[in-house]
């Protein structure tokens, strides 16, 4: 629950609803494609992680 009192509530929102972007397109030889795990780091790392590596895929894992 967002405590609306606090005057930092929503910062993040409100700050990239007015920070500028222009989109980038990347040129590339082949397609890509990105997997997004939203499980706890730890269990990520222990299952997604080997199953990447055993496939070849490269990852990176945010902690």
């Amino acid at each position: 629950m967002i405590d609306w009192s606090d005057p930092l509530a929503g910062a993040s929102r409100r700050s990239a609803r007015t920070v500028p972007f222009r989109p980038f397109r990347l040129e590339l030889d082949r397609p890509i494609v990105s997997f997004s795990f939203d499980d706890f780091p730890l269990s990520a790392a222990h299952n997604a992680a080997p199953l990447l590596e055993a496939n070849g895929a490269r990852h990176l894992l945010f902690c």
